[in-house]
């Protein structure tokens, strides 16, 4: 009997827990202008939603629960979703940048106590570059008597151009949260992000001939300068 609870219970310890979920965008994959997008999901909060395209190069995300309430005693409510998607520049082209703006409201009722604010870290991978992963973030924030529902924005993007060698695959991974902090003294604070807008620039590699002609250019400046 002793030897059998002992497995019952090695076997309760063994069994998995189960993971949060991620969500597969209803569009996971397509193709814009100059680039194609494959793998699309988020966490499993879904705050992102599912992106649109309307043509050119941009992927356009709108949602309406990403937004964290604090209100009453002393509390903090947040609310973060992290989107992940493989890109491929298309037509003998390479990516530039890649930009993400933000775009939402916020409101805060009784003094500066009450805060809120909006953090979000991008990053690109691009498998076996040197100068890999790329880095981008930015962090907004507000507190105070806002006298009503505000606008809010704010960007961050990846520098791609000048890499080499040329990046034209890419895994991005967008992280977004949003707090909301009451101070308990009967104040309130709410931040939403409505929108969000994911630009990717790409821009033409230039051919070998075009690359000997710029360097010989290069060196006639150079010999232009020394005499």
């Amino acid at each position: 009997m002793k030897v059998r609870l002992l497995v019952a219970v090695l076997a309760a310890l063994c069994v998995p827990v189960a993971a949060s979920a991620d969500v597969a965008w209803d569009n996971p994959g397509g193709n814009a202008e100059n680039f194609d997008w494959a793998g699309g999901h988020n966490s499993d909060t879904n705050l992102f939603g599912s992106p649109s395209w309307y043509g050119g190069d941009n992927l356009y995300f709108l949602s309406s629960d990403f937004a964290p309430y604090a209100n009453g005693t002393p509390v903090t409510d947040s609310a973060t979703d992290t989107m992940d998607v493989d890109l491929t520049a298309v037509g003998g082209k390479k990516f530039a940048s890649i930009a993400v703006f933000e775009y939402g409201d916020y409101n805060i009722v009784g003094g500066a106590g009450n805060t809120v604010s909006a953090d979000l870290g991008m990053t690109g991978t691009a498998a076996g570059h040197p100068m890999s992963p790329f880095l981008g973030s930015f962090s907004f924030g507000a507190a105070g008597d806002s006298a009503g529902t505000v606008p809010w924005n704010d960007d961050a993007a990846l520098s791609m151009e000048f890499a080499v060698p040329d990046v034209t695959t890419l895994h991005l991974s967008v992280t977004n949260t949003l707090v909301a902090i009451s101070d308990g003294a009967g104040g309130t604070a709410s931040i939403q992000g409505n929108f969000v807008l994911l630009g990717i620039a790409v821009t033409v590699i230039p051919e070998p001939a075009s690359m000997s002609l710029l360097a010989l250019g290069g060196l006639a400046v150079l010999r232009r300068r020394r005499r």
